[in-house]
């Protein structure tokens, strides 16, 4: 005797006999299963008027919700931009205050006499600055490219995610 998996996932019973009189008929049993996928937060407009003739007004609060959702998400990437434009501009001045006082410093040191050691002042408050400079340019254009792996389908943006240590 055949088993195969039913609806229930329980073992259904398939005669090896055919239950017909005519000894050749041939029994078939199949299941067929239908799946409709759409992608971002409306769905079809066949859908919304399925979900309306079941529960009238639907389409209107699931038009609202994703109107809502969008608007909600926008003023939270709105507030994101706005932060870390703030975050960019007290970098950038705390990198000028810190260059100029390190040139300054190397200045005075150079015009005490110890021309080597305010060289090594001037050229490390450069170099620091160089260095966080290039730091965070290799960073945005990291960032930058995974984003545009995501955008492409390339992975998923779970695996984009930086590891927590």
């Amino acid at each position: 005797m055949i088993r195969k998996r039913g609806r229930n996932n329980r073992p259904a019973k398939i005669p090896t006999q055919s239950p017909s009189p005519n000894p050749t008929a041939v029994v078939t049993f199949g299941q067929q299963t239908t799946t409709a996928v759409y992608q971002g937060p409306i769905p079809p407009p066949e859908f919304l008027k399925q979900y309306d003739t079941i529960v009238p007004g639907a389409a209107n609060r699931i038009l609202q919700l994703a109107e809502s959702q969008s608007s909600h998400r926008q003023q939270i990437e709105k507030v994101a931009v706005e932060h870390e434009l703030a975050l960019s501009r007290f970098g950038q001045r705390g990198a000028l205050f810190i260059a100029t006082l390190g040139i300054a410093a190397g200045a005075y040191i150079a015009s005490r006499g110890q021309t080597v050691a305010g060289t090594g002042v001037i050229g490390g408050a450069i170099g620091a600055i160089a260095i966080a400079y290039l730091t965070g340019t290799f960073s945005r254009y990291r960032e930058r490219k995974e984003k545009a792996k995501i955008m492409a389908g390339l992975t998923s943006p779970a695996r984009a995610l930086p590891k927590s240590k």
